[in-house]
């Protein structure tokens, strides 16, 4: 789902509450409420509005550490608190969680992420992907989600999406094509 975070997209969202239930789509959110970084990307209206109005509809929510802190209102400094933390989003939230990017293993030169699918844990780990120019890795957590949604709405499950969605962004990352003076970005893999 790409909201934009406008709040008038997300006032908008009453036809979508209407009619989803009725659809039975799975809806994918990336919450885009606060960067890495603890910046906040939204205004508080929109922030109130994606936790009361969004959130509860989703079939699956992705976040960042940061996002899961300020939902569950407690630090997740390590790898036991990420997964104690995914769980009581996806307890909290009733469906599925994806926490991206938990730096606990990231220090090990791994890229770990955390998913609750139907209440069972699971780690997504994948290498490090060396030294990177600055801005490459900008759209990976967009690339990650749109790939997790483009696989379900081809009929796959939430263990498989996510694997080929994971290898996707790493593949892609692997492949860093320069575009302009000091600046690669993400490419699709060959």
């Amino acid at each position: 789902l790409g909201y934009g975070g406008s709040v008038n997209a997300l006032k908008a969202m009453g036809a979508l509450e209407k009619g989803l239930p009725e659809e039975e789509l799975p809806l994918i959110v990336d919450a885009s409420m606060i960067s890495p970084a603890g910046e906040f990307l939204q205004d508080k209206e929109a922030l109130q509005l994606i936790k009361s109005n969004l959130l509860p509809l989703a079939s699956m929510i992705i976040l960042n550490v940061k996002e899961a802190e300020w939902l569950l209102d407690r630090k997740l400094s390590s790898k036991e608190d990420c997964l104690a933390g995914a769980l009581a989003a996806a307890e909290k939230y009733k469906c599925q969680i994806l926490l991206e990017n938990c730096s606990a293993e990231n220090a090990q030169g791994k890229v770990c992420d955390i998913a609750v699918l139907e209440n069972e844990p699971y780690l997504l780990v994948s290498p490090a992907v060396g030294e990177l120019s600055n801005g490459t890795e900008h759209g990976m957590d967009c690339a990650f989600s749109s790939g997790i949604a483009a696989m379900i709405s081809t009929g796959s499950g939430w263990k498989d999406a996510l694997r080929a969605a994971k290898a996707h962004v790493y593949g892609s990352l692997c492949e860093t094509a320069h575009v302009g003076k000091e600046f690669d970005c993400m490419y699709p893999p060959l």
